[in-house]
């Protein structure tokens, strides 16, 4: 009985890989799963082999209890990997984000209760109509009743009822008649897939992850290289700052995300180079070296792209300056605040005020 249930267990085994998996993934996979799971159970062979024969038992009961230990041990790793966050979780998150009376006051208080796990909950469109099928109903039904939840017309005339005699639990209920607006599943996907991305080079290419980020706050008038070039202390102390002030302005929380950002990259060792008359991208942060970013000038708040772009063509030709005199001569759109602030990063250090020579 032992071996004919045997020889069915591996029937099925071997039906599930067929349905799973065609010949060329096969073919694919053939060395790491062939290798990989030879070496697994040859290594769990060995480690319980000694102990059998030190106890008196013979060579084939610990080449027994190997086999069974490295079964065991491949179906206790895809339990282990089965209960870490999976993809579905984060489009989850983001479809909580982008709805309305999805998160406040409807998931978010399940969840907190303990009434029901992140994945128990509406956050997409998609989630309902699956979830309803999986409960026993007719599918034309359950797509008909996510279309009305979805736009916030609650649950169509006698969906109640019907989901109740399905057995899906009164909180499921409660949450589709608060729903305004459901995210669609794949608009969700699609921004989860994209921070995948953005994170993949935030860890791998951070400088030019950083470059990238900071020329958009810079765009958007959010980055000021005269506090953010002050280092990690200074920028702490700011975010501080902000947060101590219960009536903290618009402009002062958007700036509040750059500084945190920014205190994010000082941790993780990296500084910005000066802001150089010469060197620095009219927009652009530039890479240099494997730890710094140089601020361009738009940089500085209040220095538009327009005077930006002036500063920059002036240089063109590998043009030097004698003198602050002679830039301002030769940037009409750079004002005498835009030089006073050039001065104060530094960026002037090098050039007398005047043209004019004094030899007294």
């Amino acid at each position: 009985a032992v071996e004919l249930l045997a020889d069915v267990g591996v029937v099925m085994l071997m039906f599930t890989i067929g349905l799973e998996m065609s010949t060329s993934e096969l073919s694919r996979l053939k060395k790491p799963v062939f290798l990989g799971g030879t070496a697994q159970v040859l290594a769990t062979i060995l480690i319980f082999l000694p102990p059998a024969l030190i106890s008196g038992h013979g060579a084939a009961e610990g080449v027994f209890f190997g086999c069974i230990a490295a079964l065991s041990s491949t179906a206790i790793v895809l339990s282990l990997y089965q209960q870490k966050a999976q993809f579905d979780t984060l489009v989850r998150l983001s479809g909580f984000s982008h709805g309305t009376d999805v998160w406040l006051g409807n998931a978010k208080d399940l969840i907190l209760s303990g009434t029901a796990g992140v994945n128990d909950t509406i956050g997409c469109r998609d989630d309902i109509m699956l979830y309803l099928i999986s409960m026993g109903m007719e599918p034309k039904r359950s797509f008909k009743i996510m279309e009305s939840v979805r736009k916030g017309r609650g649950l169509p005339e006698g969906a109640e009822d019907e989901m109740r005699d399905h057995g899906v639990p009164d909180w499921y209920i409660g949450s589709c008649k608060k729903i305004k607006y459901l995210f669609p599943k794949a608009h969700a996907v699609a921004y989860v897939m994209m921070a995948f991305r953005i994170a993949y080079f935030k860890v791998h290419y951070p400088l030019q992850y950083y470059s990238a980020y900071f020329y958009r706050r810079s765009q958007k008038d959010s980055f000021d290289a005269a506090l953010m070039i002050e280092g990690e202390d200074f920028v702490r102390r700011k975010i501080n700052e902000i947060d101590a002030k219960s009536d903290a302005t618009a402009k002062e929380q958007d700036l509040r995300t750059t500084l945190e950002a920014v205190y994010e990259f000082y941790l993780r060792g990296f500084s910005f180079a000066p802001i150089d008359l010469y060197e620095s991208d009219e927009s652009k942060f530039l890479v240099v070296g494997d730890k710094q970013l140089r601020p361009p000038f738009v940089s500085l708040s209040g220095l538009g792209e327009a005077a930006a772009r002036d500063l920059a063509a002036a240089r063109e030709g590998g043009r030097e300056f004698i003198s602050v005199e002679e830039l301002s001569m030769a940037c009409p759109k750079l004002s005498q605040a835009h030089i006073e602030q050039l001065k104060a990063v530094g960026a002037l250090s090098s050039l007398p005020d005047e043209s004019q020579m004094s030899f007294f």
